[in-house]
């Protein structure tokens, strides 16, 4: 048999009341409010992360061409590592090593330049890529300042230019 609802007793108090009410932590005479004083800088729960923790969910990957790309769930077009080394012409281990040691690379001849190409983009992220997940598996999603940067650098600026950046 169904249970008949209770009825709920109406509040007496105004918008403002009720949400100080709510937000207002009460706090007993043998409880001490922390202040910020009081907070180690290595809480883990006041640092933010160093590196982005939630992965974005891919929305629709398709390959066009040997080029894997898609558009994750909040609408950011990306290629997938391989891809852009296909349009750049490299081995993925070169986008790859390049993209994991970021910090270090863009100190070094090669970096210095892509990341004056970012730069000039308005792209300052401490990443190259996006970290994903299609169907489960973890992949490095890059975005379009990074595509472009890349494609620039490996069809123009590099040493050996590559016929694959410069037709892409």
């Amino acid at each position: 048999m169904a249970k008949i609802p209770k009825e709920i007793e109406p509040i007496n108090a105004d918008f403002d009341e009720l949400a100080a009410k709510l937000m207002t932590p009460t706090i007993s005479p043998s409880q001490k409010p922390l202040s910020n004083n009081d907070l180690s800088a290595n809480h883990p729960s006041l640092v933010p992360p160093l590196v982005q923790g939630d992965l974005f969910h891919v929305e629709k990957q398709v390959e066009i061409n040997g080029i894997e790309m898609g558009v994750l769930e909040n609408g950011i077009p990306y290629l997938t590592e391989s891809g852009l080394a296909r349009m750049c012409g490299v081995d993925r281990k070169v986008i790859n090593r390049m993209a994991v040691g970021w910090a270090s690379e863009k100190l070094k001849p090669r970096g210095s330049k892509i990341n004056e190409i970012l730069e000039n983009s308005n792209y300052f992220e401490e990443t190259l890529f996006l970290k994903s997940e299609l169907n489960g598996v973890e992949i490095n999603a890059y975005s379009e300042p990074v595509c472009l940067a890349l494609l620039e650098y490996y069809a123009f600026v590099s040493e050996q230019t590559r016929q694959q950046a410069v037709d892409a």
